[in-house]
């Protein structure tokens, strides 16, 4: 039960990360348009419900040490998910997406996720005793 709860949590993460990737790319492609970076987004919003049932799944089945990473890793998408939707958000005022400082955000977003990430797949392995 715990394989498949912390497996399912990963597996969420991954696609959250996908898809605002994807929207990012988007938005620093000249000649994409709003209409391309509305439906990319569509998807990336659609993409945090199962992530968050993902975690709370995993703080279900515990332990705590497995909970309490979920938890900063579901902080850290947080933080990643804001900077896109910002950043979506200033490319449609603007009418582009070559907003440097909204990129800088995003990727600063993107860097912060990639420990917490580690940290939750290092708790799961060791509480799953696959470290031998």
């Amino acid at each position: 039960m715990r394989r498949e709860a912390y497996t399912a949590c990963i597996s969420a993460s991954k696609q959250v990360s996908a898809r605002w990737w994807r929207v990012a790319a988007q938005l620093r492609t000249a000649g994409s348009t709003p209409d391309q970076w509305e439906a990319a987004a569509s998807e990336a919003h659609a993409a945090w419900a199962p992530f968050s049932t993902a975690v709370a799944g995993v703080t279900v089945v515990g332990p705590r040490s497995v909970a309490e990473a979920a938890e900063v890793l579901r902080r850290a998408l947080y933080e990643l998910d804001q900077a896109a939707v910002a950043w979506h958000g200033a490319a449609r005022e603007a009418g582009h997406g070559n907003l440097t400082d909204f990129d800088d955000r995003y990727m600063a977003a993107v860097t912060g996720k990639r420990e917490p990430g580690q940290a939750f797949q290092q708790a799961a392995r060791e509480t799953l005793n696959t470290e031998r």
